[in-house]
């Protein structure tokens, strides 16, 4: 082979390597994303829809691959362990999950100290900064939007009728959050963690006789086959709002323009049409509705005698959790306490 057409092939292909490497449009991505919660369950749903949103606004070039995490070894609240071993691109990280390994997430906002559903509005932005910071930590970042509509009020679901503090008073229930249940106890009502895998299992047996939850998670995970009655609790503290998280090294590889798909379409999916929902309340009517036609009874919700009762019980013990765990959890607490209404 001439040194003429030797120079000219190498000169071809380094054009080529400099145009693939240039042009984002040519390139293809999947990414993994973990989640560490029940097949075909809400999130999962959500997360598939939010994959096909993807696809098509990507052209077909940005596409989404969920991975079971539990089979794995990694529930819901190890998904940051996950994403830290880089096992996967991005997870839906619940941060009522994950106080054992980020103990400032569990003293973020407990449930319990709400009032109204609306309370939540102005916390959002002191809540994102505070994920942002602990999240960083982990190697991933939240990119786009929360996720604020699946959960409007913490709902009790029981085998009688309770919807007062003083029928609650010695009725064993499941809680998924460390402060509230603490904040139960004190006042008579022996909670206990459950994990949600394992809520139907426990309300089946016998080892509890209710549980704190969503009407939605109730309808989808089939909790009325073992519960017959349900109100409202209080409301959920969602300002300390679910979303995707993504590995840092992963975002760094996105091409820009798949950068700018993800975002506007998580803006458009996960939070225009999400956030509507959640004002409207659509999943806690419609869920209601769904409850009752599986033979459900829907009670009044517990009094706001109740609910503030409730709230300063678990101010009590927000503090205290706050204290043991030292400074900068007491600074957070004192960042958000006063935007909190009481009464």
């Amino acid at each position: 082979m001439s040194i003429k057409k030797k120079l000219f092939i190498g000169i071809c292909s380094i054009v080529v390597i400099l145009l693939c490497a240039g042009s984002g449009f040519a390139q293809t991505v999947t990414w993994k994303v973990g989640y560490g919660g029940a097949p075909n369950d809400p999130n999962d749903k959500l997360l598939q829809a939010f994959g096909q949103k993807l696809d098509e606004a990507s052209g077909g070039r940005f596409k989404l691959k969920i991975v079971m995490t539990a089979p794995l070894g990694y529930g819901n609240n190890q998904i940051l362990r996950f994403l830290k071993q880089g096992l996967a691109d991005a997870g839906i990280v619940i941060p009522n999950y994950l106080y054992k390994d980020e103990p400032l997430i569990g003293v973020m906002l407990p449930a319990g100290v709400l009032l109204d559903q609306e309370d939540n509005e102005k916390l959002f932005p002191v809540m994102r900064e505070a994920l942002d910071k602990i999240y960083g930590k982990w190697g991933v970042e939240l990119r786009g939007p929360v996720i604020p509509a699946i959960m409007v009020d913490w709902t009790l679901i029981s085998k009688e009728p309770i919807n007062s503090l003083e029928q609650l008073k010695g009725v064993k229930i499941r809680h998924s959050d460390k402060i509230p249940i603490k904040a139960l106890n004190k006042l008579g009502v022996p909670a206990q963690f459950v994990d949600v895998n394992e809520t139907y299992m426990a309300l089946k047996t016998g080892v509890i006789d209710g549980a704190a939850a969503s009407r939605l998670w109730t309808l989808q995970a089939s909790y009325y086959e073992v519960t017959k009655y349900f109100s409202q609790l209080y409301p959920h503290s969602t300002a300390v709002m679910p979303g995707i998280a993504v590995t840092k090294k992963s975002w760094a590889k996105l091409p820009d323009d798949l950068k700018d798909v993800w975002e506007a379409t998580a803006k458009s999916f996960l939070w225009d049409a999400m956030y509507s929902a959640w004002k409207a309340k659509t999943y806690e009517i419609n869920s209601a509705k769904g409850l009752k036609e599986k033979g459900m009874v829907e009670l009044d919700g517990f009094s706001r005698e109740d609910r503030i009762t409730i709230q300063k019980t678990t101010l009590e013990e927000w503090l205290t959790e706050c204290k043991r765990l030292g400074p900068e959890a007491v600074e957070h607490y004192n960042k958000v306490v006063p935007l909190i209404p009481k009464e």
